[in-house]
């Protein structure tokens, strides 16, 4: 029954968005339904197991109802044939996805040349270009900016990055010696999103409240619309992607925030080329200095936004569950802080070199993210010829294939007491093996942990993000102490939805300046 209200009420959030009357969604989705049953029945044979409803109209009731049961379905397919390493099959609603599960089959996701298993066209089948366009997947220029540029010019950016943070967390807040409740997601959101658009546009711009307004409205509906569309049927999803969102429109109102900011780039590099003194070291300059000749402003928006996407809500969720693990195992709280203090006083402030003395800290950010990973299965890819794995699985040409990085997570093969939160795990264990460092990382990609994805189509953005996130969790445990309501030592509980872990973005945790407020590493060092 809960699945049924969470569909309906999914059914009336769109009902209302679309301005559609309950008629025509009825027509819709009647046609929905017999578009799968025709297909399950008659079009398609199986070959593997297949996790889902029983009983009539099985196959068709799980597609339905796959976005709010195929996190379960995940775990329950991994828990049974994982060991076995056999391969199984998911019912999504507008394809059915393979989960293989055996190490050796995992790894080849990262190895096998894109002409065999493609990311590429993975990223293609899903809804993101009916929100952002399909031009920007099909030449995305702007990948080795994140993978290369961000990681190239970080160091020097550390500075502007950690006054951004702290500036924005304390003109969203107003906490002093007494316990402060705050409506922790929404801050968070503010900090995060000023604080990646420092580095995506620049400031002033990045603070700007219109910009940042425009931009939160946009990825929030594209949010709802791509989840939505992908429960139609490819022949349906363009009218359904039309109906929910105007592309042209929202791509419009970000691009009049922009405009002047490329006019002006434009003409200083005109002006000055390639030696341009103190030339702006973010994604907007490299954007414009990368795009193709044709490129319009429409284009380059467009990536600016799908780099918002990706930032922003990541790096959020990301921080609630980091925060809601260290004050739920608040123990930890105290080794990390003087971690921190020692390597900031060391270096004498944030320094790349200092960020690397942070093991502790380092582990706890890994920790929360293995346990409440933003995605429950990653590395997926589309076969574009029939292709045996490893283990003996074929798959024909045109199959969607993934890790089930959820799971695997919380295997105990894998990790002792896979389900507790045990935030100097990895630390330890870059302790005890000390020629694999890389591997226990916060920002690694292995078979084993699965978070970024695998091999060269791993989240290009990572090392940006973790290092995000170590200064913000640094930030507040270094200048605040924090606690969650309700009982001691219990977190909330996460809401799944498709493939997707996000926490309770309805707490709201209580924070009060520390004591030692202005004598903290991070006060001496001049933040």
């Amino acid at each position: 029954m809960t699945i049924l209200r969470d569909l309906a009420a999914a059914v009336t959030d769109i009902l209302q968005q679309c301005k559609t009357t309950p008629y025509e969604v009825f027509l819709g989705l009647s046609l929905i339904v017999a578009v799968y049953q025709f297909y399950d029945l008659v079009l398609k044979k199986e070959d593997m197991p297949i996790y889902g409803a029983k009983g009539p109209f099985a196959q068709t009731r799980t597609r339905l109802l796959a976005n709010f049961t195929c996190s379960k379905l995940l775990q329950q397919g991994y828990t049974a044939l994982g060991p076995l390493g056999k391969p199984f099959k998911i019912r999504m609603p507008g394809r059915d996805l393979v989960i293989v599960t055996h190490p050796a089959d995992i790894d080849q996701l990262k190895t096998v040349d894109g002409s065999i298993l493609s990311f590429d066209d993975a990223i293609l089948d899903l809804s993101v270009h009916y929100t952002v366009g399909k031009a920007v997947l099909q030449n995305p220029y702007h990948i080795p900016i994140i993978s290369k540029s961000f990681t190239q010019h970080l160091s020097s950016m550390l500075p502007a990055i950690t006054a951004e943070l702290a500036g924005a967390f304390e003109e969203n807040t107003s906490i002093g010696s007494e316990w402060t409740e705050i409506a922790t997601h929404d801050v968070m959101t503010q900090v995060i999103s000023r604080t990646s658009n420092l580095v995506l546009v620049g400031a002033p711009l990045c603070r700007d409240k219109t910009y940042l307004d425009v931009l939160t409205a946009f990825s929030t509906k594209a949010l709802v619309a791509g989840m939505t569309v992908d429960m139609a049927p490819d022949m349906l999803k363009p009218l359904l992607a039309r109906l929910l969102i105007n592309r042209e429109s929202a791509l419009a109102s970000v691009q009049a925030c922009l405009t002047p900011l490329f006019d002006a780039r434009r003409a200083q590099l005109e002006k000055s080329g390639p030696d341009w003194p103190d030339r702006p070291k973010d994604a907007a300059q490299w954007i414009l200095e990368s795009a193709p000749d044709k490129s319009d402003y429409t284009d380059m928006t467009a990536r600016i936004i799908l780099l918002n996407f990706a930032a922003i809500h990541t790096s959020t969720l990301s921080i609630l569950q980091i925060l809601y693990d260290l004050a739920a195992h608040n123990h930890h709280i105290e080794p990390v802080r003087l971690e921190i203090e020692s390597a900031l006083r060391e270096a004498g402030g944030w320094t790349v070199g200092a960020i690397a003395k942070m093991r502790l800290l380092d582990s706890v950010i890994r920790e929360s993210l293995r346990l409440n990973s933003v995605l429950t299965a990653t590395a997926v890819r589309r076969s574009r010829v029939p292709f045996t794995f490893a283990s003996g699985t074929t798959i024909p040409a045109g199959t969607t294939v993934a890790a089930p990085a959820y799971p695997v997570h919380q295997d105990p093969a894998l990790y002792d007491s896979p389900l507790a939160f045990d935030g100097f795990r990895h630390a330890r264990l870059r302790d005890a093996d000390a020629g694999a460092q890389h591997k226990h990382q916060a920002t690694s990609a292995t078979s084993d942990y699965l978070v970024f994805g695998l091999g060269k189509h791993a989240c290009p953005g990572r090392f940006f993000v973790v290092n995000e996130l170590k200064i913000l969790t640094a930030y507040l445990v270094c200048n605040y102490e924090f606690r969650l309501p309700g009982k001691e030592g219990v977190r909330p509980g996460n809401v799944f939805f498709s493939f997707s872990c996000a926490p309770d973005t309805k707490v709201r945790m209580s924070f009060r300046r520390r004591k030692e407020w202005g004598e903290s590493a991070w006060r001496e060092c001049g933040y």
